[in-house]
Protein backbone atom coordinates (compact mmCIF):
# COMPACT_ATOMS: atom_id res chain seq x y z
CA UNK A 1 0.00 0.00 0.00
CA UNK A 2 1.33 3.72 -0.66
CA UNK A 3 2.31 5.56 1.88
CA UNK A 4 0.16 8.42 3.52
CA UNK A 5 0.79 12.04 1.66
CA UNK A 6 0.49 15.58 3.03
CA UNK A 7 -2.88 17.12 2.26
CA UNK A 8 -1.30 19.66 0.01
CA UNK A 9 -0.07 16.55 -2.35
CA UNK A 10 -4.21 15.06 -3.24
CA UNK A 11 -4.90 16.56 -7.02
CA UNK A 12 -7.65 15.04 -8.88
CA UNK A 13 -4.67 13.37 -10.82
CA UNK A 14 -3.37 11.58 -8.04
CA UNK A 15 -6.72 10.55 -7.14
CA UNK A 16 -7.16 8.98 -10.37
CA UNK A 17 -3.79 7.25 -10.24
CA UNK A 18 -4.84 5.64 -7.18
CA UNK A 19 -8.45 4.80 -8.36
CA UNK A 20 -6.15 2.97 -11.63
CA UNK A 21 -4.81 0.97 -9.27
CA UNK A 22 -8.53 -0.47 -7.93
CA UNK A 23 -9.72 -3.47 -9.77
CA UNK A 24 -13.03 -3.77 -10.28
CA UNK A 25 -14.03 -7.10 -8.00
CA UNK A 26 -13.73 -10.18 -9.83
CA UNK A 27 -12.26 -8.83 -13.12
CA UNK A 28 -8.44 -7.54 -13.55
CA UNK A 29 -8.96 -4.52 -15.10
CA UNK A 30 -9.27 -1.30 -12.79
CA UNK A 31 -11.94 1.38 -13.04
CA UNK A 32 -10.72 4.14 -14.98
CA UNK A 33 -9.50 1.55 -17.57
CA UNK A 34 -13.37 0.18 -17.93
CA UNK A 35 -14.78 4.25 -17.95
CA UNK A 36 -16.04 3.62 -15.15
CA UNK A 37 -15.06 7.20 -12.90
CA UNK A 38 -17.41 10.08 -14.08
CA UNK A 39 -16.25 12.90 -12.32
CA UNK A 40 -13.39 13.50 -9.46
CA UNK A 41 -13.31 16.68 -6.95
CA UNK A 42 -11.05 17.39 -4.38
CA UNK A 43 -11.10 20.40 -1.64
CA UNK A 44 -8.15 20.26 0.69
CA UNK A 45 -8.86 16.53 2.17
CA UNK A 46 -12.40 16.39 1.04
CA UNK A 47 -12.20 13.83 -2.13
CA UNK A 48 -15.66 13.20 -3.93
CA UNK A 49 -15.67 10.06 -6.62
CA UNK A 50 -18.27 9.79 -8.65
CA UNK A 51 -18.97 6.18 -10.42
CA UNK A 52 -20.91 4.93 -13.07
CA UNK A 53 -22.20 1.54 -12.25
CA UNK A 54 -24.67 -0.70 -12.80
CA UNK A 55 -24.44 -4.42 -11.39
CA UNK A 56 -26.45 -7.14 -10.71
CA UNK A 57 -24.33 -7.93 -7.45
CA UNK A 58 -25.50 -6.01 -4.88
CA UNK A 59 -22.36 -6.48 -2.72
CA UNK A 60 -20.13 -4.80 -5.45
CA UNK A 61 -20.86 -1.47 -4.47
CA UNK A 62 -20.08 -1.87 -1.22
CA UNK A 63 -16.87 -3.51 -1.95
CA UNK A 64 -16.13 -0.46 -4.40
CA UNK A 65 -17.49 1.98 -1.79
CA UNK A 66 -15.30 0.29 0.97
CA UNK A 67 -11.85 -0.27 -1.42
CA UNK A 68 -12.26 3.95 -2.17
CA UNK A 69 -12.24 5.06 1.10
CA UNK A 70 -9.26 3.31 1.86
CA UNK A 71 -7.03 3.70 -0.47
CA UNK A 72 -7.97 7.68 -0.71
CA UNK A 73 -7.88 7.78 3.33
CA UNK A 74 -4.21 6.37 3.15
CA UNK A 75 -3.29 9.47 0.25
CA UNK A 76 -4.35 12.11 3.65
CA UNK A 77 -7.83 12.38 3.07
CA UNK A 78 -9.97 12.91 5.67
CA UNK A 79 -13.27 12.95 4.26
CA UNK A 80 -13.86 10.69 0.95
CA UNK A 81 -17.58 10.35 -0.70
CA UNK A 82 -18.48 7.80 -3.36
CA UNK A 83 -21.04 8.26 -5.23
CA UNK A 84 -22.74 5.59 -7.55
CA UNK A 85 -25.10 6.07 -10.25
CA UNK A 86 -26.31 4.26 -13.25
CA UNK A 87 -24.13 4.82 -16.60
CA UNK A 88 -26.05 7.08 -19.55
CA UNK A 89 -27.71 5.61 -22.30
CA UNK A 90 -26.07 5.38 -25.04
CA UNK A 91 -27.01 7.40 -27.59
CA UNK A 92 -29.62 6.28 -30.27
CA UNK A 93 -27.52 5.05 -33.60
CA UNK A 94 -27.50 7.52 -36.75
CA UNK A 95 -30.42 7.14 -39.36
CA UNK A 96 -28.58 6.03 -42.70
CA UNK A 97 -30.82 7.00 -45.43
CA UNK A 98 -33.59 9.78 -46.17
CA UNK A 99 -34.86 11.68 -43.11
CA UNK A 100 -38.25 11.76 -41.93
CA UNK A 101 -39.77 15.11 -43.61
CA UNK A 102 -42.30 14.98 -40.91
CA UNK A 103 -40.12 14.64 -37.37
CA UNK A 104 -40.29 18.03 -36.47
CA UNK A 105 -43.72 18.71 -37.32
CA UNK A 106 -46.66 19.14 -34.97
CA UNK A 107 -48.72 16.29 -34.95
CA UNK A 108 -52.76 16.95 -34.52
CA UNK A 109 -53.94 16.33 -30.67
CA UNK A 110 -56.97 15.20 -32.17
CA UNK A 111 -56.61 12.96 -34.72
CA UNK A 112 -57.03 9.72 -33.40
CA UNK A 113 -56.45 7.29 -36.95
CA UNK A 114 -55.16 8.49 -40.17
CA UNK A 115 -56.20 6.70 -43.42
CA UNK A 116 -53.95 6.52 -46.74
CA UNK A 117 -56.13 6.38 -50.04
CA UNK A 118 -54.63 5.73 -53.39
CA UNK A 119 -55.84 5.23 -56.87
CA UNK A 120 -55.04 0.92 -56.42
CA UNK A 121 -53.44 1.44 -60.16
CA UNK A 122 -49.85 1.35 -61.46
CA UNK A 123 -47.69 4.92 -61.30
CA UNK A 124 -47.85 6.46 -65.06
CA UNK A 125 -45.70 9.36 -66.70
CA UNK A 126 -47.20 12.03 -67.91
CA UNK A 127 -45.96 11.00 -70.91
CA UNK A 128 -47.92 7.92 -70.52
CA UNK A 129 -45.46 5.65 -69.76
CA UNK A 130 -45.25 3.09 -67.16
CA UNK A 131 -43.13 4.25 -63.83
CA UNK A 132 -40.76 0.69 -62.96
CA UNK A 133 -40.52 -2.17 -64.60
CA UNK A 134 -42.41 -3.54 -67.95
CA UNK A 135 -46.07 -4.03 -68.11
CA UNK A 136 -47.01 -7.25 -66.70
CA UNK A 137 -48.03 -9.96 -69.70
CA UNK A 138 -51.26 -8.64 -71.76
CA UNK A 139 -51.13 -5.02 -71.30
CA UNK A 140 -50.12 -2.85 -73.87
CA UNK A 141 -46.25 -2.10 -73.98
CA UNK A 142 -46.81 1.15 -72.80
CA UNK A 143 -50.22 3.44 -73.33
CA UNK A 144 -50.14 6.66 -73.91
CA UNK A 145 -52.43 9.12 -71.35
CA UNK A 146 -56.26 8.92 -72.30
CA UNK A 147 -58.26 11.85 -71.96
CA UNK A 148 -61.56 10.71 -71.42
CA UNK A 149 -64.79 9.30 -73.34
CA UNK A 150 -66.48 11.95 -75.06
CA UNK A 151 -70.12 12.00 -73.45
CA UNK A 152 -71.36 11.90 -77.11
CA UNK A 153 -70.75 8.79 -77.47
CA UNK A 154 -67.77 9.22 -80.19
CA UNK A 155 -64.95 7.06 -80.98
CA UNK A 156 -62.23 6.33 -78.12
CA UNK A 157 -59.10 7.80 -78.94
CA UNK A 158 -56.48 5.34 -80.14
CA UNK A 159 -53.66 4.71 -78.26
CA UNK A 160 -51.61 4.79 -81.48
Amino acid sequence: MQEAQTIGEISEQTVRDTLATINYPGLTRDLVSFGMVRHVSVCGAQVKVTLALRSADPTTPVRLRDEITTRLGALGATSVAVVIEPPAAAPAPARHGTPDPWADCVRLASVRHVIAVGAGGRPVRPSGQYVGAEPPPGEPPAPLAQSPQPSWGGPPPSPW
